[in-house]
């Protein structure tokens, strides 16, 4: 049973939906839930060991998948709702369609799913899918959620993987974009589509959500095509408040790229992302533009938090407990400083990094 306080959980109503409006949240929650989620990604243990974890995963090609974070419960869990999203960065309108559909799919509990690789999707704009993981995470621990890593693929995939890791789960229920829907009709992504279909929908339902002016009759319409008749009964529509129809992590990354009033960008960030989702565009900084280093600048910050991160990961997580934040050895690695560039050396450096190596070029 998850936490349905009213600090936890406000509810607006919009014809038949009620949905869960995480950007109503309390100033003080919203203070807490984003600085759990700054903590976590301005921490070089936690990234490097999620890092690793990435890494593990994409060299065991984990279709099977593996639980990053449980969801919470006191009773059975036996209907769960999957969400796949890149999470870049999450916002509410994410967070509006996982609790439309917990409401009209009867859904016991909901977990966030990540993916390697995401179909039609390969190239995916930063943040790294660590950093992207850390956000998911610290969403999922506020509210109560789970969150699964995937190989990528199918959706078969994904629910048959989610049965074997969820013990007692009967029903698994997607949770997609109206976006989504042609493509899972679509034969271009199967060698055999209704035999794969047959599959899917064996293993799961699909709950699906308006998107970008598409509507439950538009939904309506693609179930109406003869060779899509026959799965029509396990599709299901969810609706959305107008106000999240539109929404979208491009348009969140765009307006964090965008040379504005710093309180204004932030203002507006907020207004479009979950805290954690925030955190990730503020402590980051994943989505400002790009820019080259040359002899005269070092190059963007983002650019620089990875490179120190790949320097970072050569030292086991466990020793890198009292590195001082990210943030601070990211802004002293843009730094035209003799401090910056050891800090920069020592990262580009191709021996093994070492604890000591980067103390002596933070000590220079």
């Amino acid at each position: 049973m998850r936490d349905e306080s009213p600090a936890k959980r406000v509810w607006l109503v919009k014809g038949r939906c009620p949905v869960t409006d995480d950007a109503a949240v309390s100033d003080p929650q919203h203070e807490r839930r984003y600085q759990a989620a700054a903590r976590a990604l301005d921490s070089a243990a936690q990234v490097v060991a999620m890092a690793r974890l990435v890494e593990q995963a994409q060299s065991q090609n984990a279709v099977s998948g593996r639980v990053l974070l449980p969801a919470r419960s006191t009773g059975a869990v036996r209907r769960v709702g999957l969400l796949a999203t890149s999470m870049n960065p999450l916002t509410h309108a994410h967070v509006a369609m996982a609790e439309s559909a917990r409401h009209h799919a009867r859904l016991d509990a909901l977990y966030w799913v990540a993916n390697l690789v995401t179909v039609d999707k390969e190239q995916v704009t930063r943040a790294s899918l660590a950093d992207r993981l850390l956000e998911g995470r610290a969403y999922a621990s506020a509210v109560g959620d789970g969150l699964l890593l995937f190989a990528g693929g199918l959706y078969v995939e994904q629910a048959r993987a989610a049965h074997a890791l969820l013990a007692g789960v009967e029903q698994i229920a997607l949770i997609v974009g109206f976006d989504k829907a042609p493509q899972i009709f679509d034969p271009h992504y199967y060698e055999n589509r209704d035999a794969a279909l047959d599959e899917l929908f064996a293993e799961a339902e699909v709950v699906v959500a308006p998107r970008a002016g598409k509507s439950e009759a538009d939904l309506r319409a693609l179930l109406e095509q003869p060779e899509n008749q026959r799965y029509s009964e396990r599709i299901h529509y969810t609706p959305l408040p107008a106000r999240y129809a539109t929404d979208s992590s491009t348009e969140a990354r765009e307006l964090a790229a965008t040379a504005m009033d710093t309180a204004e960008r932030e203002r507006r960030l907020r207004a479009l992302l979950t805290p954690e989702g925030l955190a990730l565009a503020l402590i980051t900084r994943a989505y400002e533009p790009p820019r080259a280093a040359t002899a005269t600048t070092p190059g963007d910050a983002y650019s620089a938090r990875q490179a120190l991160l790949s320097a970072l990961a050569d030292i086991p997580p466990e020793q890198l407990g009292s590195t001082p934040p990210l943030s601070h050895l990211t802004a002293l690695a843009t730094e035209l400083s003799p401090k910056g560039a050891a800090l920069r050396a020592w990262a580009q450096d191709r021996s093994t990094h070492t604890l000591d190596g980067l103390m002596a070029a933070l000590a220079v």
